[in-house]
């Protein structure tokens, strides 16, 4: 029997800009889940570019290793925009994730105990160090959150009581109206651990 999950995910520029550099990814297939939220440095289309090239990186990608996706986008991005990004990867038959970061995305369970995972400092293209890597037992029950610097992280469960019962979608569009910084570009995953 697999692990089930909801996810969902979902982006905005800041307030004037049309377009962003933060940029989420979710793959799902019969044994993996792939979750990438990142954080391309500054804004605007030149930003946004470096995560588009991103994302049609990860959209290449049959191997879900965290560590060495990371890997692969410092060489991807080198020498232009670095990135800050955060990388699960799930096993759906064990319910096992592993995690490897670098820079300020926040990963996190909001619920039901708290708990903040570790990203490595430095800028993926730039001064990334060997990403560390992370592994994690999910329970039935776990809701993570993973946001770039454009949503702020001192909210809880608390402040968002609904979390529980809606969908991921519904979570991760009121993360972006409620907790959101409209100077900056925000991004957000959602993923609500079922088995």
């Amino acid at each position: 029997m697999s692990w089930q999950f909801d996810v969902a995910s979902a982006t905005r520029p800041r307030s004037d800009e049309v377009v962003g550099g933060d940029m989420v990814f979710t793959q799902i297939n019969e044994k993996d889940v792939c979750i990438v939220c990142m954080d391309a440095l500054g804004h605007g289309p030149k930003a946004y570019e470096a995560a588009r090239l991103a994302a049609r990186q990860l959209d290449k990608i049959t191997r879900f290793k965290p560590s060495q996706i990371l890997r692969d986008l410092n060489q991807l991005l080198a020498g232009g925009r670095g990135a800050a990004v955060a990388v699960c990867h799930i096993n759906r038959v064990d319910g096992q994730m592993t995690f490897a970061g670098v820079g300020n995305i926040s990963v996190r369970r909001i619920f039901p105990q708290p708990n903040s995972l570790v990203s490595r400092d430095g800028v993926v293209g730039g001064n990334m160090r060997q990403p560390n890597e992370q592994q994690v037992p999910l329970e039935a029950g776990d809701i993570y959150l993973l946001h770039t610097d454009g949503v702020q992280s001192r909210f809880s469960h608390r402040d968002y009581p609904q979390i529980v019962s809606d969908s991921a979608a519904t979570a991760v569009a009121h993360v972006l109206r409620y907790f959101s910084k409209q100077h900056d570009d925000a991004g957000c995953i959602v993923f609500k651990v079922k088995k």
